[in-house]
């Protein structure tokens, strides 16, 4: 695709847009795309010139790329590595950070299925828990936010509560931007 939209003189600034367009029927690929686009919006929206364009359009398809063709074991070994190493940034949301989270456990349980999901059954109920989740969400938290959702004490019922709490946390308390941690 990159050879042809070189030689039709098609601007980078499209190439994605194209890329979507080409795989609109396979859903999965869409999505992937779609996934690529807002992990590195910050990119698009800082591209002025077809160099910087190109640049974001590679990294989208390095995202595109890292998602598929590897062999099952080497792909859920570097999935658990950049699980365990994937932390919030500083200038990053709760809301994008759970993104992240969610993509990345959503991709181990592909390979992994049940991964910090413990599942029950009890009376013919089948009951999953994901509290192994929830400590892992939060111990990848920024300081600030983990510290005070953990100073609760509180017992989400599911992943998605503990995201909206650590949201409605950082909503009344957003990170002081540019702050030193040293006083002067």
């Amino acid at each position: 695709l990159r050879s042809l939209l070189e030689t039709t003189g098609t601007p980078p600034k499209h190439w994605v847009a194209l890329l979507k367009q080409q795989v609109i029927n396979d859903r999965r690929s869409f999505d992937l795309i779609r996934l690529a686009e807002a992990q590195y919006r910050s990119d698009l929206d800082a591209a002025e010139d077809d160099k910087q364009f190109l640049e974001y359009y590679v990294k989208v398809q390095d995202y595109l790329a890292s998602k598929r063709g590897k062999p099952k074991e080497e792909k859920t070994l570097e999935l658990l590595t950049r699980f365990n190493g994937m932390a919030q940034e500083d200038s990053e949301t709760v809301e994008e950070f759970s993104v992240r989270f969610l993509d990345l456990h959503h991709d181990l349980q592909k390979l992994i299925p049940g991964i910090f999901i413990v599942s029950s059954e009890t009376d013919g109920v089948k009951k999953s828990d994901d509290i192994q989740l929830q400590l892992q969400f939060t111990v990848k938290l920024r300081e600030d936010i983990r510290k005070e959702l953990i100073a609760r004490q509180a017992r989400y019922d599911s992943i998605q509560l503990l995201i909206e709490a650590a949201r409605r946390y950082e909503h009344f308390h957003p990170p002081q931007k540019g702050a030193s941690s040293d006083p002067a």
